[in-house]
């Protein structure tokens, strides 16, 4: 879907993570280091509350 995001989780944890993404379709993929995604934030605190709230969709999709 356009706009979907993953690897989120990893980002604010700082943990390595395993995780795999497949796409059904030709798409784009943004990948953004660490320091980038904090002075992305840094300058741009907004994205921490789009971020967080894709985070609390997807985890109360898993537990309905």
């Amino acid at each position: 879907m356009p706009g979907e995001m993953f690897g989120e989780i990893g980002m604010i944890t700082h943990i390595l993570r395993s995780a795999t993404a497949q796409a059904s379709t030709d798409c784009t993929v943004l990948e953004i280091s660490n320091a980038d995604y904090n002075m992305l934030l840094g300058k741009h605190p907004g994205i921490s509350s789009i971020i967080m709230r894709h985070i609390a969709e997807s985890l109360a999709k898993h537990i309905v």
